[in-house]
């Protein structure tokens, strides 16, 4: 819950070790129609640092996407990251 009012995106948050989790969270406004690679999270060493590791799209669970997935706006991501990569994501 905590980490819900610092990014207003995630929905929910799995705690794997101090400062590292697995996030849900909406897709942000600016990553919309874009695929993973252009959005710059298509693997772990692009631009936010972070892997998806799924994509949920209605009752699909799209697992380790490709990164030519399009983001879509009603999507969720659900992403491991350090936590101060994923405040990254929601600074832009």
């Amino acid at each position: 819950v905590a980490r819900s009012l610092f990014h207003p995106d995630v929905l929910d948050y799995m705690e794997l070790a101090p400062n590292v989790g697995i996030s849900k969270i909406k897709v942000p406004e600016h990553l919309r129609d874009m695929t993973l690679k252009e959005a710059g999270m298509a693997t772990a060493r692009d631009k936010y640092g972070l892997a998806v590791v799924a994509v949920k799209r209605g009752k699909d669970l799209i697992l380790l996407p490709a990164e030519e997935e399009k983001l879509e706006a009603d999507d969720l991501l659900f992403i491991a990251s350090r936590d101060d990569l994923l405040a990254k994501l929601h600074l832009e």
